[in-house]
């Protein structure tokens, strides 16, 4: 029996009942701060040499700004707490501030290696990410800074063990506050215990990180490579318009559609620089073999809390794929049952009710088995069209600009097979099809990759804490 065993002692684990003695009593009258599974993680951590968190780390919070801080083009970046996943770190969809915000808390401008904690909203708080890149960086004050302040730390192998349930409780614990706006302060979790093996076994777990780190990046670099070199190959830059108030429209580019977005001066300037392309150009369902594959999620009784993923459109960004957190599993029972319903390899998978709407990937090797459900539609190439090239397509501008004229609702937006049929397709030579369609597809491949090397990480730590991690 531990010390800390003999302090407590569990009387009901549903609803959870702890009776403790005194020397256990902090400043936190809140039954949640003692509930029985919080004293069972730190029993846990005590059995390997710990320290607190303030003793490898200064911790702090970020700064927020005034919305007329922000700014477009200035090079200076502010972290917001939706920029955090706990498997990296959103850097494509961070917002710039202004350079005077910047230079106010430049004092606060964050290091390469540093840890954020996502630290206000219930259901929120306590992801954990790493800041690999150099720049100019802030965050807002949602987020809690972690700044290595011991050489004995790894702070690679420390965002894995934020990242594990034994971490992740630590924070939950010593949350403040209710109503949806839960708080992690720096004076309440500097105290967590953070375990601390041996140089050789942090950089061991830490160097996973790293290389999965790595992988995102290059996955980032090799899409933007895909859609550079396509955009240059359609010479998009030739696709230009000017806002009008007003427009007239010839009587033969009219449609079955009376809507005057529709008839946009943009929408119609952009068929124009297709049909201007040296290029062919083929309608959705001329480069299908077969119709749309279309599902509905499965009832509520056919659902399992672990088993295969059954997408839904949350479960979908342009060019990735949620298969570890989503939100539908079914058992293979079911997923058998379901046969129109499983993905194959190389399907593209396209979101048809929004916002967002027209959001596309492919589906990898890695990712199966799967199935799709509502709102999820799924394209399989016949052999005038590389799959990996449409996704990249689909993803372009090419592909939203079509995705917005086509789009049927007011606030919920819908696609229907009728409107997809008309999505036009330049087809590029074979060989460049299949160049650039690998290049997304590799990507893809390294994302997959990149977040199992995260979960290993993760699976290493609360190996060390329960007395099974082996690195020979």
């Amino acid at each position: 029996m531990s010390e800390l065993d003999e302090k407590y002692q569990i009387i009901s684990k549903n609803p959870s009942i702890v009776m403790i003695k005194k020397e256990l009593v902090v400043d936190r009258l809140d039954s949640s701060y003692y509930h029985y599974q919080y004293f069972k993680v730190e029993e846990k951590i005590k059995e390997v040499s710990t320290k607190l968190l303030k003793e490898t780390c200064d911790v702090d919070r970020g700064r927020t700004p005034k919305s007329s801080d922000y700014s477009d083009d200035t090079g200076y970046f502010i972290i917001k707490g939706n920029n955090l996943t706990s498997k990296g770190i959103k850097y494509h969809e961070i917002p710039e501030v202004s350079e005077e915000f910047f230079a106010k808390y430049s004092e606060r401008s964050l290091e390469k290696d540093t840890i954020l904690i996502s630290s206000i909203g219930t259901g929120s708080t306590g992801k954990a990410d790493i800041l690999t890149q150099e720049g100019k960086y802030l965050t807002v004050s949602e987020n809690t800074i972690l700044e290595k302040a011991s050489e004995e730390m790894d702070m690679y192998y420390l965002v894995s063990f934020l990242r594990t349930t034994y971490g992740y409780l630590e924070l939950l614990r010593n949350e403040k506050g209710s109503s949806g706006q839960a708080h992690l302060y720096p004076q309440d979790i500097e105290t967590i215990l953070i375990p601390t093996p041996s140089p050789e076994i942090q950089k061991y777990i830490g160097d996973k990180v790293r290389k999965a780190e790595k992988l995102r990046e290059e996955a980032e670099e090799l899409r933007e490579k895909a859609e550079e070199e396509f955009y240059q190959i359609v010479e998009f830059d030739q696709y230009t318009f000017e806002p009008q108030k007003s427009y007239n429209v010839s009587v033969n580019r009219l449609e079955p559609y009376l809507e005057a977005n529709y008839y946009k001066p943009k929408y119609l300037k952009f068929y124009d620089y297709l049909d201007n392309l040296e290029f062919k150009i083929k309608n959705l369902d001329e480069i299908l073999a077969g119709k749309p594959q279309k599902s509905n999620s499965p009832a509520k009784k056919k659902r399992v809390n672990e088993g295969i993923p059954s997408l839904i459109v949350s479960d979908i960004d342009p060019y990735k794929l949620e298969v570890e957190e989503n939100k539908i599993s079914v058992s293979k029972e079911v997923y058998e049952e379901r046969e129109g319903a499983q993905l194959i390899k190389n399907d593209v998978i396209f979101t048809t009710a929004g916002p967002p709407l027209g959001e596309t990937t492919i589906v990898v090797e890695e990712a199966l088995p799967l199935l799709h459900g509502s709102h999820v539609t799924a394209f399989r190439c016949n052999e005038l069209c590389n799959p990996g090239y449409l996704t990249l397509v689909l993803n372009s501008k090419l592909g939203q600009i079509q995705t917005k004229r086509h789009c049927y609702g007011i606030r919920q937006k819908y696609l229907f097979n009728k409107q997809l049929y008309k999505f036009q397709i330049p087809l590029l030579p074979k060989e460049i099809q299949g160049e650039l369609g690998n290049m997304i597809i590799n990507s893809i491949k390294m994302e997959f990759k990149s977040k199992r090397l995260i979960e290993e990480a993760k699976q290493d730590v609360e190996d060390l804490i329960e007395g099974n991690l082996d690195i020979s």
